[in-house]
């Protein structure tokens, strides 16, 4: 597990938490974008505009908008809102960060792991599962025919003499008698979840999910 960096989100002014959670790319930067509800006027810088407009926020300067956007708008973890019964966004964030702290890390993602999974989501119930290479999803199910994605070179024996076969990124294949294709939606988000977690084994785990939250807001905001 990674060190991560000490973030006392609750004991902080809360134009100090956003700056924060900005730098750290958990936050989008709103300041220049086109507004979200109009789609015509630009946002504005980030001002108080006092609690009973939301405090901290962007506006619109479409005169025939205006609208507020706070800084955790439409973003896929945190709830925006105002009003007593909320709860805020410092709150929202220790609980992100202490979420992400407590991610555990595998060395890999075993056999023996993978198993249980296996027998208790797709066992008999003829899918196609579509994987990358690792040898832990080489088991066999019964019901699962699997399909798995080739990144290396591979070194075959072809009329006696040994070649090597670049790999082959995509190949339309016909299986016969499957009746479903797509597996459960539980299933892939904790292969997907693991997943992450393999690939920043020994990073730091709260600027990959910034990261993370840069690029969806890329795509969706400023594509």
């Amino acid at each position: 597990m990674s060190k991560q960096p000490k973030c006392d989100f609750l004991n902080q002014p809360m134009k100090q938490v956003i700056s924060k959670l900005k730098k750290d790319s958990i936050l989008p930067e709103w300041k220049g974008v086109t507004c979200p509800y109009c789609n015509v006027g630009v946002l504005g810088p980030l001002q108080n505009f006092g609690p009973k407009r939301g405090g901290w926020s962007y506006r619109c300067g479409s005169r025939g908008c205006r609208r507020h956007v706070l800084p955790h708008s439409l973003h896929p973890v945190f709830r925006a809102a105002t009003g007593a019964s909320h709860t805020s966004l410092p709150v929202q964030a220790s609980i992100l960060f202490c979420a992400v702290s407590g991610c555990t890390v595998a060395a890999k993602f075993r056999k023996r792991d993978w198993c249980p999974l296996a027998t208790k989501w797709l066992k008999g119930r003829s899918v196609i599962l579509h994987t990358d290479g690792a040898r832990s999803y080489k088991l066999k199910v019964p019901g699962v025919t699997h399909d798995w994605v080739v990144h290396m070179k591979k070194r075959v024996k072809i009329n006696g003499k040994f070649v090597w076969i670049k790999p082959l990124f995509s190949k339309v294949r016909k299986h016969v008698g499957i009746q479903k294709v797509v597996g459960s939606k539980i299933l892939r988000d904790k292969i997907r979840s693991a997943q992450w977690c393999y690939w920043n084994c020994g990073c730091d785990l709260w600027a990959a999910t910034g990261d993370v939250f840069y690029h969806e807001f890329e795509r969706t905001h400023l594509g």
